[in-house]
């Protein structure tokens, strides 16, 4: 008896086809293959020229400005097409044009609308600069510049050394944490409700100083606590003083807390300091000014 020896031959069918079709199967894949990416081609064109046109602008969040005001802003219209324009761009450049707005998001709603989600800037307060005023948002962003006069409603704020005031773009100062500290306190101001601060003086950043209602003035001294603080002299001010008190408020510490002086009090301390001076004067030339009183009894 024979031994049996396989060999691998290559199956074929009763037609003896097997080679034929697998170069068919080739030929089949590499067809599929081309068909997808020219139907994606085609897809790809029509997109950014047929399909996918604009026809509709919608605003969401707030409304401060119009769907037409903020695509005119972007630059765009109906009958662009959606999948030509760089959202980022536009977006950037609807900050910039339109002032009042904080931020914005631009989504495609397919087949053909284009919609604006708007956050609106929320003005904090008025920057004094070179004599002038800037309006500027809870993130320092400048609303509006050279103004003559503060806006009523927000505080005027002083000794920020502004170095760069631009529409449009955040606001720059020659001292840093001089912005930051002022846009801190203004945002706590406007988060806890505390009306008719109508100044805030970062002159001195260790010896601010605010006004109330003008009226009463108010050592704040450093930044430190400035939230507890400012909670703490809203509640002096707004409640426990009497609505029609003028003077100044002095803070001390969170255990000594704060003292008030009456203007009759200032008015008496200043006198007092006056003649004092006025004495140590006299004691250096007291002819002069013994001359002086005779003088000033003579013409009474």
């Amino acid at each position: 008896m024979k031994d049996v020896v396989k060999t691998s031959k290559p199956y074929v069918n009763a037609e003896g086809k097997l080679v034929v079709r697998r170069r068919r199967r080739k030929n089949y894949s590499l067809y599929y293959l081309l068909t997808f990416l020219f139907v994606a081609a085609v897809m790809f064109v029509l997109s950014r020229t047929l399909l996918f046109n604009i026809e509709e602008f919608t605003v969401e969040g707030d409304d401060i400005y119009s769907a037409k005001e903020l695509a005119e802003a972007a630059g765009i219209e109906e009958g662009d097409n959606m999948f030509s324009l760089s959202l980022a761009k536009l977006e950037d450049k609807i900050r910039t044009e339109l002032t009042y707005v904080e931020s914005v998001s631009i989504k495609r709603k397919l087949p053909d609308t284009l919609c604006f989600e708007i956050t609106k800037a929320n003005a904090v307060m008025c920057a004094e600069y070179s004599g002038q005023y800037a309006v500027l948002s809870s993130k320092g962003k400048v609303l509006e510049s050279r103004l003559t006069s503060p806006i009523s409603g927000i505080p005027a704020v002083t000794g920020l050394e502004l170095s760069e005031v631009k529409d449009g773009e955040n606001a720059e100062s020659l001292d840093n944490s001089k912005l930051s500290i002022a846009l801190n306190l203004a945002n706590c101001i406007s988060d806890i409700g505390f009306e008719n601060i109508g100044l805030i003086d970062i002159s001195d950043r260790a010896n601010i100083k605010l006004s109330y209602d003008g009226r009463i003035e108010i050592d704040f001294g450093t930044s430190l606590d400035y939230e507890y603080k400012l909670k703490y002299i809203k509640e002096l001010v707004t409640v426990n003083l009497n609505r029609l008190s003028e003077g100044k408020v002095i803070y001390h510490s969170q255990t000594a807390g704060a003292s008030f002086i009456k203007s009759e009090d200032l008015e008496n301390s200043d006198d007092t300091q006056s003649d004092e001076d006025t004495g140590s004067e006299n004691t250096e030339d007291g002819g002069d000014t013994q001359e002086d009183n005779q003088t000033e009894e003579e013409s009474q």
